[in-house]
């Protein structure tokens, strides 16, 4: 399938050689649009295919370019995600930063010609995040964040301060539906409940799926009937819909926000209210009150 030219997204660089480097898609677009605008944590994902990683690396890279002594880091679970999606790609993609020595491979940072910097690391054991204690960075870009407890999202907000005068400081993230980290991503960004000073107005949630990639979805036609072939209709939900209404071991398969839930409405006084209590002496305790009309 042939994706028409303007399909193929903006270029965002402003700078030799990064002028013909960095493209973004429609999609990929609204979260440097979020980012420029100052949301302090914006969400970019759902479904598979939607150019999490991509977005994330070009948009780091544009911004950092550009700006002298600006601090970025990406940040992936495991070392072989981070190097297989960002530290790769982005050397075959700019091959000019090897060339010039920009590279620093053993501290896994690039540093540009201006002083700004990325630092490419991984986070792989839950305390590992504490390594960040006392380290500024003005752009962190949390990769697959449903990946990472809510332990370590929080530690590394501390970490995210400014370091130059002027300047957005923004920690974004970007992941699918599932994970440890599926129940806190839920909370902050698809059921919006807030708590410990967090604010509505620093979360937005950007849904991205396959079909707002079209350069994906030329390169690799097959792609969509790979996740349609899943056997579990759960992770089909949720890699090909963005789906964020699943749980492990949840017993409604078919749960459908849109077909089964309804606005929030006043009960009238007549209908039948009781309470249903389901303890747990291994798992939280569920208490629900009900009505029937």
């Amino acid at each position: 399938m042939a994706v028409p030219k303007q399909d193929r997204g903006r270029r965002v660089g402003r700078s030799s050689p990064l002028q013909s480097n960095i493209l973004l898609q429609e999609k990929q677009y609204k979260l440097l649009e979020a980012i420029l605008s100052g949301v302090r944590h914006p969400f970019y994902g759902g479904a598979k295919g939607g150019g999490k990683s991509h977005a994330t690396r070009q948009i780091m890279l544009a911004l950092t370019a550009r700006t002298p002594d600006v601090r970025g880091l990406i940040l992936r679970r495991e070392y072989k995600q981070l190097y297989q999606n960002h530290i790769m790609p982005m050397l075959t993609e700019h091959p000019y930063i090897l060339k010039n020595g920009w590279w620093n491979k053993t501290d896994g940072i690039l540093t540009w010609p201006e002083g700004g910097t990325i630092t490419f690391a991984h986070c792989e054991h839950e305390q590992d995040i504490l390594n960040f204690q006392g380290i500024a960075f003005d752009l962190i870009g949390v990769e697959e964040a449903t990946n990472f407890t809510e332990f370590q999202w929080a530690t590394l907000k501390g970490s995210n301060r400014a370091t130059i005068p002027n300047h957005v400081v923004v920690q974004w993230a970007t992941g699918n539906p599932g994970g440890i980290g599926h129940p806190w991503c839920k909370r902050l960004w698809i059921d919006r409940v807030f708590q410990n000073r967090e604010k509505p107005e620093d979360h937005l949630f950007i849904p991205a799926k396959l079909s707002d990639n079209p350069i994906l979805m030329e390169r690799d036609p097959e792609y969509l009937d790979t996740l349609m072939s899943n056997p579990d209709p759960l992770m089909r939900a949720a890699y090909v819909d963005g789906s964020w209404d699943i749980y492990p071991d949840q017993f409604f398969e078919g749960w459908n926000k849109d077909a089964i839930e309804v606005e929030p409405f006043e009960i009238p006084k007549n209908w039948l209210l009781f309470g249903g209590l389901d303890y747990g002496e291994s798992q939280p305790t569920s208490f629900g009150i009900y009505a029937i009309d």
